[in-house]
């Protein structure tokens, strides 16, 4: 499926910009944020009445992005490849 989008420049340049600290190129790097979007689409958020969970939430929060913003992630497309490999799926 093919998407055109008519975005201000700059939210252009910020995507450009993130995908480049990434090394991805900006579509590659878009497709990862609409996976992402995907996978938490029946994200339930933990209730407010229980503070120790809710601290430990942001907490990991918290260090899953200081992990991205110094590119310490994994493509999605690898770790697919790896789930992939892991169980004998064919491409």
């Amino acid at each position: 499926m093919t998407i055109t989008l008519n975005l201000p420049e700059s939210t252009e340049k910020a995507l450009q910009e993130l995908a480049a600290r990434r090394g991805q190129d900006t579509a590659a790097f878009i497709l990862s944020l609409v996976d992402e979007a995907i996978l938490f689409e029946d994200f339930e958020p933990i209730p407010p009445d229980d503070p120790q969970e809710r601290a430990e939430a942001i907490e990991g929060i918290r260090r899953g992005l200081e992990a991205s913003a110094a590119g310490q992630v994994t493509p999605i497309e690898q770790v697919f490849a790896d789930v992939k490999a892991r169980h004998g799926i064919p491409d």
